[in-house]
This record gives structure tokens, C-alpha cells and sequence, in this order.
């Protein structure tokens, strides 16, 4: 498969390594200009840029009707309108994050059975910009009202988001940690090689696509 990677950083790089062992990987970034015919030659194009990138990039993104994976961080997504081809998009691509996404959904629903206080807290590397990250946010917007986000920036700590759920007498935790950035590649190349195919027009979210494949597991098991 041809992929066009738009973004050179840290993130788009370990794609770039991971996806050339079995695709033909052509980078675009600033220092590499492209044009919509470019990313026309692709069979699909990955987007790793920051959201204010991606906000230049979007009339470009527009003229193109070729499946898109992007993820960025920090972006509403909804402002892709009616793309002409299929769009992934997530603010991480961990299928571990977004595994425990859909166990934080279940935990949402604690207070019907017991009171319960919800606290999300991340850790990122100094560089990153947005505090609290977008992932955080994300896994806050599926539990109650009133959940209290907090965040640190240490070191070079590539993501440690916690979730804590206080009960009468109990606490759960809840944690994901990713050791390295090939896990945001492996995420977005699974999306490219498992999801896109056949994948109707449109805005489709990974977490909502990794949670309708864990159904399917299930159901199976």
C-alpha cells in the first residue's frame, strides 16, 4: 500500500519505521511541500501534526478523496465536514488508551450503584504543550459530571493517564502507561490496515471502532 505520512516529529516517525517493513511510506512535511495531487497518488494518507497544523492543512485534506487516519491531539474533529473519504481520527491511537476508554465507560456507572468521586491524571513530557492532554479530557468526558482532571509535566514520560474512583470503604484505579511512542504507530497502522478498508465516507472515531471490535470478540468468545 502507498501511504503518504504527513509530519516528520517524534510520533510520525515511529510510523514511518514501523509502516515501511510492509508499505511504501512517502513523507510530506514542511520541509517536504506537497500538493493535493501528491497525496492523490496514495492509497491512504496519516496525519501526525500539531492542531494548529492540521487547522492549515484541512481545504488541502479537503480536495483529496482518499482515506485518512489522523491524530492529533487537541482538535475538534468535527470541524472535517463531509469528508470525501473516510476519516479516522483520534487524539491517541493506543489501542491499550482506548481499550481502557471503554472500561472507563463501564465505571461511569458506579454512582447508580454506590456514591462515588472520579479524579483523571495525566503525565506527559515537558514538551507537550496541552495540559491537561486531550486524552484526558477525552476519558473525563465519559464519566459524571464534576470529575476533577489534573496534570504534570515530567521528564520525558511518554503518557500515564490514571483514573481513581473513590468509593465508601474502596478505591479503584485505573491506569494506562505507554513505555514508547510505537504504540501510537501500531495504533494508527491497524486503523490503516484493518479499519479503513471498506470503511464508508465520513468521520469515524478509533475508539469507536476499537470498542465495536472488542464487542465482536465477545461475542464470539
Amino acid at each position: 500500500m502507498k501511504i503518504a505520512l504527513i509530519g516528520a516529529g517524534k510520533t510520525g516517525g515511529a510510523f514511518a519505521e514501523l509502516a515501511a517493513k510492509s508499505h511504501e511510506i512517502t513523507v510530506y512535511s514542511r520541509q517536504a511541500p506537497f500538493t493535493a495531487a501528491d497525496l492523490n497518488a496514495a492509497d491512504a494518507i496519516v496525519v501526525f501534526v500539531p492542531a494548529a497544523g492540521l487547522s492549515d492543512l484541512l481545504s488541502l485534506l479537503r480536495e483529496v478523496a482518499k482515506p485518512v487516519v489522523c491524530g492529533t491531539t487537541g482538535f475538534d474533529f468535527e470541524r472535517v465536514i463531509s469528508p470525501k473519504g473516510p476519516w479516522i481520527v483520534a487524539s491517541n491511537f493506543s489501542i491499550g488508551m482506548n481499550a481502557t476508554f471503554l472500561l472507563a465507560k463501564l465505571l461511569a456507572h458506579l454512582p447508580a450503584l454506590a456514591p462515588a468521586r472520579f479524579h483523571v491524571h495525566e503525565v506527559h513530557h515537558v514538551t507537550k504543550k496541552d495540559a491537561p492532554s486531550g486524552t484526558a479530557l477525552r476519558l473525563a468526558g465519559l464519566l459524571p459530571t464534576g470529575t476533577e482532571v489534573t496534570a504534570d509535566r515530567l521528564g520525558d514520560a511518554k503518557g500515564l493517564h490514571t483514573l481513581r474512583v473513590d468509593l465508601p470503604g474502596e478505591t479503584i484505579t485505573l491506569a494506562h502507561e505507554a513505555h514508547d511512542r510505537s504504540v501510537f504507530a501500531a495504533g494508527a497502522l491497524h486503523a490503516v490496515e484493518k479499519f479503513l478498508p471498506g470503511l464508508a465516507p465520513g468521520l469515524h472515531h478509533f475508539e469507536t471502532l476499537i470498542e465495536q471490535s472488542l464487542r465482536k470478540e465477545l461475542l464470539h468468545a
